[in-house]
């Protein structure tokens, strides 16, 4: 028998093949202009008029190598069925429906047969250990690339909860080596899945409040992970709501100081300088942002709520004097610090995380409707 072979049980009955082991595992996929496409094919030499036999040539002649040593390259898990579907809500369904070739087993060797594709070998090993309670063979830390891969694998399977007792060990690890990123990355991404998946709720609204607050793009690049649509469009929903409430801000002390009626609250006497020197200095410094004409709104690309938040903390303050009758002159206390500045802090100290109780699990109702097909 070909390529590499794992003897899970001694008793097996059940063969599961992996085909094409250890595919590129969430990508994380930067998207270039066509400027720089062109760019960089000029930089090499090349054009974009290659010959089109010469390109279909080198495409059948991969396809041809790949076909010759797919079976090399395969990966055989000799497991048992009722390990499998006791765990595993997939399994569940693919061995127990009758009607189903997996649910039947070979006439050749009367073992049941199934096929999957893709997975990194020695996460699916990892995975199988823990299902057939071969608990000495599964590592007490992995890495966080590793964990994002068996969260991948507990999804899919649906046997989140066969894993709970190792997820502790992962992750109290992993918060060590590789703990929640302040940046909007790859690995911030990778743990939103895992915290899903692995019902971790602390780092869940950690990691998804990070997202909220550091992304600067309209949507979240979730890598084909496991993570809900309702919960990428609420993480994105988020983004978009606290930037508006930025500019909303700002807008209103600028209404504020454009106000006729004004009246400066430390100095009345002072109110239309003070108003002439806070609305100068804001106006001045949105338009060097060129956040004035026209005015930023959804999406906000390239635009985050730190960077904006940041970018407002930064404004240059004006300084004047008020004239105090009989005391001279003093420094004018109004400030941009204590008005725009002061809120813009208000409403990033308010931005939370998504909250897991509010999204609900799809493989806790796949496995409802699985369990009720087979009775």
């Amino acid at each position: 028998m070909p390529g590499v072979v794992h003897q899970i049980d001694p008793a097996a009955d059940t063969v599961l093949l992996l085909k094409n082991p250890g595919a590129p595992f969430a990508v994380w996929k930067t998207v270039h202009s066509d400027d720089e496409v062109t760019m960089s094919a000029q930089d090499e030499g090349g054009t974009f008029e290659n010959d089109e036999s010469e390109v279909e040539m080198e495409e059948d002649n991969e396809t041809e190598s790949q076909h010759e040593s797919s079976d090399d390259k395969a990966v055989r898990y000799l497991v048992s069925s009722r390990h499998l579907t006791f765990a595993s809500g997939y399994f569940k369904s693919s061995l127990g429906r009758v009607g189903w070739m997996e649910g039947h087993p070979s006439e050749a060797d009367g073992m049941y047969h199934l096929t999957t594709t893709d997975w990194d070998p020695e996460a699916l090993l990892i995975m199988l250990n823990i299902l057939h309670l071969q608990n000495r063979k599964v590592p007490q830390t992995l890495s966080l690339e590793m964990i994002a891969k068996m969260a991948v694998l507990a999804d899919y399977y649906r046997c989140g909860e066969a894993m709970e007792t190792f997820t502790d060990k992962w992750l109290t690890g992993a918060a060590q080596s590789s703990p929640i990123p302040w940046t909007y990355s790859r690995e911030l991404v990778l743990w939103v899945c895992i915290a899903w998946v692995f019902k971790r709720s602390v780092e869940f609204s950690c990691a998804t409040r990070r997202i909220i607050y550091r992304n600067q793009k309209s949507t979240v690049n979730d890598m084909g992970l496991p993570i809900p649509t309702v919960i990428l469009d609420k993480t994105e929903h988020e983004r978009y709501r606290n930037l508006n409430n930025v500019f909303d801000c700002v807008q209103a002390w600028s209404d504020t100081w454009r106000d006729p009626c004004y009246q400066c609250t430390k100095w009345g006497a002072s109110s239309f300088p003070c108003a002439s020197m806070l609305l100068g200095a804001l106006t001045i410094e949105m338009h060097r942002l060129g956040y004035i004409t026209p005015r930023p709104e959804i999406p906000f690309n390239y635009l985050s709520v730190a960077l904006v938040c940041q970018q407002i903390r930064d404004f240059a303050e004006p300084r004047w004097y008020s004239e105090m009758h009989s005391y001279g002159r003093a420094d004018h206390v109004c400030s941009l610090e204590e008005t725009v500045k002061k809120d813009v802090v208000k409403i990033k100290n308010k931005l939370a995380g998504l909250k897991m109780d509010e999204f609900k699990d799809r493989a806790e109702d796949a496995d409802a409707v699985t369990t009720t097909a087979i009775l």
